[in-house]
């Protein structure tokens, strides 16, 4: 799988946050403004929104138009966000520190 087309910025994050998002429309915008107020500024997020009929990928996309940070990729099904995070794994699945970050 390639890297999706996120811009020059986020090929120069260091950090990458995977957000699964379905019927989150409550609490969404609390989650995406707490991650923008991080003081650290070097990551991208990618918001996987599964299907929604809440609102969520509205809410989701109107956050990443004013922070180019985050990317919203919407999904067909549920299952999509799996293989969508599964292709950002290192090939070893496992962090430096022995988490296991398949799991």
């Amino acid at each position: 799988m390639t890297t999706p087309p996120f811009g020059a910025q986020a090929l120069v994050a260091s950090v990458t946050a995977l957000l699964p998002a379905w019927q989150a429309a409550d609490f969404i915008q609390a989650t995406l403004d707490s991650l923008s107020a991080q003081t650290y500024t070097n990551f991208r997020v990618i918001v996987s929104v599964d299907v929604c009929e809440d609102g969520t990928r509205e809410i989701c996309e109107a956050h990443a138009a004013k922070d180019p940070r985050f990317h919203v990729v919407q999904q067909a099904s549920r299952l999509e966000s799996r293989s969508l995070f599964a292709s950002y794994l290192p090939t070893h699945k496992s962090h430096p520190c022995g988490h296991d970050l398949a799991h």
